[in-house]
């Protein structure tokens, strides 16, 4: 059992130093990015941004976002069936929204979404089980795009790089996908991993928060039997999460091509999936200077000029990221009144 003080401060003050610390780093990754390009340059090469690349990348982002609304609803529905559909798409789409533009490493787009489903009887554990084997499968689907990116730049052996090469295609990304995730979802490891990992938070929590660490235990730990025993569910829930990646992979590209320097696939991808994984373990509000510092870092890397880098960065983030916070604003409109029996309790 931990002291009360030491329990104390990492109840209450443990949350102010987190945020201090991601905007540290923000600002670090700000400056460091500032080293290596001209604002006045970067500035110039998004004014040229052509117009028509721009337009054409808005069916990409609704695809993206009615992707991660559909795909929320779909994993809490694993765990509760209390919240009408309409609603949890929704409050997917916005707090996704929102969480990109200012969160801190989902901290955001949870407490927003636990709101929500509070208000309409629904349980904040489930909210959080969900987002937990979410992130699990997105954090996969990250690692297979790298993945892909890197035979698709560097190339392999001739001897094996046919049949790798027609692994690597979007299907053959598909199925790995979901073989991994159900690999990492029902096996013993992952099993073993989890019960791990709630053994070495119980050393230094107790008393009521205890309590609410093994609910949700025993909640995801239900989630994952009914995944495990519903292999098209949990095929369904993968194809989403693709379905979202591959578009924002696309809208990636039309930002770049936007800006006149097109970029082959393989280092589209590359830059994505690199900075999936960063964001995936980032404590950075919104990931700003980590997100723009990682893609355009592995583009410079790969030969690409620092400053084209971070002018399509920017833009990519300006289309995916900062302009759907504000305009999936309206969506919330009526997320906090239930109606019918929710209304009543």
């Amino acid at each position: 059992m931990a002291p009360p003080r030491l329990r104390r401060l990492l109840e209450i003050r443990s949350p102010t130093l987190r945020a201090l610390v991601g905007l540290a780093l923000g600002a670090a990754a700000v400056w460091v990015i500032l080293q290596f390009v001209d604002p006045v340059n970067v500035w110039a090469i998004l004014t040229d941004a052509r117009p028509d690349m721009v337009v054409l990348s808005v069916p990409l982002v609704l695809a993206h976002y009615l992707a991660v609304g559909y795909r929320f609803s779909a994993f809490y529905q694993v765990f509760a069936d209390d919240v009408p559909e309409h609603v949890l798409v929704r409050a997917g789409i916005v707090s996704s929204a929102v969480n990109r533009a200012i969160g801190f490493a989902g901290v955001v787009v949870t407490a927003l979404r636990i709101a929500v489903v509070k208000r309409w009887g629904g349980l904040a554990n489930d909210v959080v089980a969900a987002t937990m084997l979410n992130q699990v499968l997105s954090a996969t689907i990250s690692v297979l795009l790298t993945l892909m990116g890197l035979v698709y730049t560097f190339g392999l052996p001739t001897v094996v790089l046919t049949p790798i090469r027609a692994l690597f295609t979007a299907w053959g990304l598909l199925l790995m996908a979901i073989v991994i995730s159900a690999i990492l979802v029902a096996s013993p490891l992952g099993q073993a991993l989890s019960r791990a990992a709630q053994r070495l938070q119980q050393l230094v929590m107790s008393g009521p928060m205890g309590e609410g660490i093994e609910n949700l235990r025993l909640t995801l730990a239900d989630g994952v039997r009914l995944m495990r025993d519903d292999p098209p569910r949990l095929a369904g829930l993968t194809a989403l999460l693709f379905l979202e990646a591959m578009a924002s992979v696309a809208t990636l590209y039309m930002a770049f091509w936007a800006i006149g320097d097109p970029l082959s696939p393989g280092l589209i991808l590359l830059a994505y999936g690199a900075a999936g994984v960063a964001k995936s373990i980032s404590m950075v509000p919104g990931n700003l200077g980590l997100q723009e510092g990682s893609m355009a870092g592995v583009l410079a890397w790969l030969g690409i000029p620092w400053e084209q880098g971070v002018a399509g960065v920017l833009l990519f983030r300006a289309l995916v990221d900062w302009a759907p916070a504000l305009l999936s604003l309206p969506l919330a409109w009526g997320l906090g009144r239930p109606r019918g029996p929710a209304s009543a309790s």
